[in-house]
């Protein structure tokens, strides 16, 4: 000022509001590491080789890894083998087009358990539109696809004695035809129902009908092979198909299988138990067949023959009904 002395100039700012919006920015910034890190979903990132960049908290609790432990690790690792198949087809894919959605993986955790998601991504490329990583999400839907099998279960199976209800059965049975008649495969076919099945209502009441259903389809998921196809084709009716088995074999079988069901004890009450015996109709495959329902129907005439004939008797019958013939062989009571 002219003056010749040394001043000290003071500039006051009000830093305020620029500290209200540092605090905000700063309060954002915790919000979205919490919402990436606690999300319901899980997120990570990978890299041009399908190595882990980054994680939350989410995904780790999924797989029960710790950050450290994943981090830098392929992904695809933590996949099932059949799923690491499918990951590895699309990834490649993926990095070129920039999009990945709804694909089906099982993650394995570190318990060896399974747990079923989605995985949706969209890539980050640079300038020269180079892949440099994923953002990736999963979705759990293990409870989803646990619900869409047990639906898919009880459409299938019938609920009283376990075995394959008439539909499933018949489209199982179309197919196993289909395969033993073009590779010459011997098939046999069993039709099976309980002797005086009304009686035990009428005298014990349906819920001991139900339990006699139960023990006798028990029984016969027992006595038969895991590659046999078993159904409840209705009421007090099974039946089975038999792959590799026919004639005398078949007849022998089925002999077996009806003194084994002779011999189950059903409890129905604390101090009641019944048994129930069985007929079975039995028929095997011919040249002549072109269905699975004309050994069906020849098995079927078979198990009104072995009613006939006093019941708890097994009856083959390997002659088509085409032929105009109904006589029937191999009768053991």
């Amino acid at each position: 000022d002219g003056s010749g002395l040394r001043k000290t100039v003071i500039i006051v700012r009000d830093l305020t509001e620029t500290k209200k919006k540092e605090a905000a920015l700063l309060r954002s910034i915790r919000e979205l590491d919490d919402l990436y890190n606690h999300a319901p979903c899980g997120y990570h990132s990978v890299d041009a080789d399908g190595m882990i960049v980054k994680i939350n908290n989410t995904e780790l609790s999924w797989l029960g890894c710790s950050r450290e432990e994943v981090i830098g690790k392929t992904f695809k690792n933590y996949l099932s083998s059949t799923s690491q198949g499918v990951y590895t087809e699309n990834f490649e894919r993926y990095k070129k087009s920039g999009s990945q959605k709804d694909l089906e993986l099982e993650l394995i955790q570190k318990n060896g358990r399974k747990r079923t998601v989605w995985l949706n991504s969209t890539a980050i490329y640079d300038e020269q539109s180079e892949f440099i990583m994923s953002r990736s999400t999963l979705v759990d839907v293990t409870e989803r696809k646990e619900l869409e099998q047990e639906l898919i279960r009880k459409a299938q199976i019938d609920y009283l004695t376990g075995l394959n209800n008439r539909d499933n059965f018949n489209s199982l049975a179309e197919r196993e035809f289909a395969t033993c008649q073009r590779l010459n495969i011997p098939l046999g076919f069993l039709f099976l129902d309980i002797d005086d099945f009304k009686e035990v209502n009428d005298t014990y009441g349906h819920h001991a009908g139900d339990r006699a259903l139960s023990a006798v389809g028990e029984c016969f998921i027992n006595a038969l092979r895991n590659i046999d196809i078993l159904g409840r084709w209705g009421g007090e009716e099974f039946v089975a198909l038999l792959p590799g088995v026919a004639g005398l074999e078949l007849r022998e079988l089925a002999e077996r299988l009806r003194i084994e069901l002779s011999e189950v004890r059903i409890n129905i009450d604390p101090d009641v138990s019944i048994a129930v015996t069985v007929s079975i109709g039995a028929s095997y495959l011919e040249s002549s067949d072109s269905s699975i329902d004309s050994m069906a129907k020849r098995a079927d005439v078979a198990l009104y023959s072995a009613k006939s004939e006093g019941k708890n008797c097994v009856v083959l019958n390997p002659d088509s009904l085409a032929k105009g013939t109904a006589k029937l062989t191999g009768v053991i009571c």
